[in-house]
């Protein structure tokens, strides 16, 4: 958001202007960044995120749980 001193008004850009905007940033990138800013690991290879079931299984049995207020 900028502000426009001459006009008094606030500048909301539009989602076609950010999506230039970033576009424009992303031209620059090198396949490296590219691939930095995708979560790749330089020497390796995409692995799916690892999820701690135990845990999940806890928090999902804390939230179903009824509790007395």
């Amino acid at each position: 958001m900028r502000y426009n001193k001459r006009e008094s008004r606030v500048f909301m850009p539009t989602s076609h202007d950010i999506r230039q905007a970033c576009e424009k940033i992303q031209a620059r990138w090198s396949e490296r960044e590219r691939r930095k800013r995708a979560g790749w690991i330089e020497g390796g290879h995409w692995m799916p995120p690892l999820v701690e079931t135990d845990a999940l299984l806890d928090d999902i049995s804390r939230a179903t749980d009824s509790q007395p207020y």
